[in-house]
């Protein structure tokens, strides 16, 4: 998301990823992208992306540095979004989340940040939708203003088996709602 970097790292290391679609509410850092690469996509949200389609064929869901400004409900309509998509195999999500979500997790940040889970409720989350962690863990640094350690958690995978539930969202695929395309 953001301005493209990660797409932009990812992109040139393999070859073999038809497209990135980057979609993002600001509309200033999709077009300041730093990359340039025919297969990266700038989408502008006009809404949250769980009121919309599953972007088609896509395989793979990357999510960095978003889900913490989400509330608990956002997040599990994201959960919910994704395990309704025909076609979404993996997930990737990374968030300065402690591993147990306290009452005051935020107390004292002046930022956007209000996520009341930890990871180990985004995991049980997760996995209670059908879905696998695979176990690795990366602890980072995010270059801000205020330095706070991420996590990625990656990958979360589909159970092979298990087909993506319809029963509660309808169509992920359907057609109202869709971001627009940023210029």
């Amino acid at each position: 998301g953001y301005d493209g970097a990660l797409a932009q790292r990812v992109l040139q290391q393999y070859a073999h990823i038809t497209s990135w679609v980057n979609i993002d509410f600001d509309r200033r850092a999709l077009a300041d992208a730093t990359t340039d690469d025919p297969r990266y996509v700038r989408r502008c949200a006009d809404a949250y992306v769980w009121d919309g389609p599953v972007v088609e064929d896509a395989d793979v869901f990357v999510s960095t540095h978003t889900i913490e400004h989400f509330s608990t409900a956002h997040v599990l309509a994201l959960l919910d979004w994704l395990t309704t998509s025909p076609t979404v195999e993996r997930i990737y999500l990374e968030a300065p989340l402690p591993y147990v979500a306290t009452s005051n997790q935020w107390a004292g940040y002046f930022g956007t940040h209000k996520l009341e889970m930890g990871w180990r409720d985004v995991d049980d989350e997760v996995l209670r939708r059908g879905w696998k962690f695979t176990g690795a863990t990366v602890n980072r640094r995010f270059t801000s203003a205020n330095i706070w350690i991420g996590t990625l958690r990656a990958p979360y995978v589909r159970v092979p088996g298990r087909a993506a539930s319809r029963s509660k969202r309808g169509s992920a695929r359907r057609a109202s709602r869709r971001g627009s395309t940023c210029k």
